[in-house]
């Protein structure tokens, strides 16, 4: 077996990935958090490709599964502005909490996402 039919082997085109696997649509994303917040996003992005390849008449590609938001130096100023405040030097809300009580924010933010994402 050559390499070429070997890597042929592998790789199969997208409509015979499993249904159950297939992305139905691209996630674009528009929005990014700072400050506990979403804020909604119209500059540039930046593309997100499969980490697997496909095959294509052209050859094995990877295919474009969404993008998210390019912020700038303003945003991430905004960000870290944020996140400094929130540690308070190590004296924030977070850092104070006990592991139990962190466990029970993340689960509920798990749950909130399962939620929204089933909508």
């Amino acid at each position: 077996m050559t390499f070429k039919d070997h890597l042929d082997s592998i790789f199969v085109a997208e409509s015979e990935i499993p249904e159950e696997f297939r992305l139905t649509d691209e996630v674009h994303q528009r929005e990014y958090l700072s400050n506990g917040k979403m804020h909604s996003w119209s500059g540039e992005v930046h593309e997100v490709l499969s980490p697997i390849c496909i095959k294509t008449p052209g050859g094995l590609k990877r295919k474009v599964i969404g993008t998210y938001p390019l912020c700038n130096e303003a945003e991430a100023a905004e960000a870290l502005k944020a996140a400094v405040t929130a540690y308070n030097n190590g004296r924030g809300e977070w850092p104070t909490m006990s592991v139990a009580d962190r466990i029970t924010c993340v689960e509920k933010f798990t749950h909130r996402i399962i939620e929204k994402r089933t909508k």
